[in-house]
């Protein structure tokens, strides 16, 4: 099971680097390093709680994320 989360937490930490090189917004780049945080502690301390910390930091990274053109 601790093969497990260390493989979703390496899933993290790249998804969190390619949204790091990615669109360069505030809430973005503060989530994604944040994700990057919790998933070099999952590699060490495998628990789901630290993973869990970092997926919950990332998206709300992304859903803090808002276009400057509007919806209509």
């Amino acid at each position: 099971m601790q093969y497990i989360i260390q493989i979703l937490a390496a899933i993290l930490f790249g998804i969190s680097i390619a949204a790091i090189f990615g669109t360069r917004t505030t809430f973005v780049i503060i989530g994604a390093i944040l994700a990057i945080a919790f998933a070099v502690a999952t590699l060490f301390i495998p628990s789901w709680w630290v993973l869990w910390g970092g997926v919950a930091c990332f998206m709300v990274g992304q859903l803090l994320h808002r276009d400057k053109f509007s919806a209509a």
